[in-house]
């Protein structure tokens, strides 16, 4: 189930309900690829179906935080290892956003030029005006890496950090880093 934190100062109850119920969707993609025709845009994507609360500050712990992620990663891999013959240019992925999970998702791409991650700019670069952009750095592997996450063979990581502001709606800029972990080096 995918819902929206509408009461954020409300305790998150019972975590391991909802880590249960993500590891069983994980589990429920295994022998399951999706067909072009029943994409958009040439892509399938399938969000993260977990409680917000479960996965964004302050209510998520490291641990928390890690197993929806490993979860993320492992339905990208059952996904991957039922493709049939005859898919072998598609790509599967999953994009991970942090500090706030929510908007992760797992992806197959049947189109050459995937997801908008492959297209960023380069870190430095900035896009906008002074009312509001985002602007795009390198982040350090090693915050990815204390996940201790189970990276599948074949699979490979890329991250990048993005700093947003918009004048209309934040008092200060806003820090998320983005990592897609799949087939993301296919010719």
């Amino acid at each position: 189930m995918r819902r929206l934190d509408l009461n954020p100062e409300k305790k998150l109850r019972n975590p391991a309900r909802h880590i249960r119920a993500l590891e069983t969707w994980s589990r429920s993609l295994a022998g399951f690829f999706p067909t072009p025709d029943i994409t958009r845009d040439g892509r399938w994507f399938a969000r993260i179906p977990i409680f917000e609360k479960v996965v964004a500050p302050p209510h998520s712990s490291p641990d928390l935080v890690k197993t929806c992620a490993q979860s993320m990663i492992d339905a990208a891999d059952h996904i991957r290892h039922a493709r049939p013959p005859g898919h072998d240019d598609s790509r599967v992925y999953t994009f991970l956003t942090f500090p706030n999970l929510f908007a992760s998702f797992v992806e197959v791409a049947f189109e050459t030029n995937p997801h908008l991650f492959f297209n960023l700019p380069a870190p430095g670069g900035r896009e906008g005006n002074d009312a509001c952009w985002r602007e795009f750095f390198d982040i350090d592997r090693d915050r990815f890496d204390e996940l201790h996450l189970q990276i599948p063979a074949g699979f490979h990581v890329l991250g990048i950090g993005v700093r947003r502001f918009d004048a209309d709606g934040m008092t200060e800029p806003q820090t998320q880093e983005f990592w897609a972990i799949g087939e993301l080096n296919r010719a």
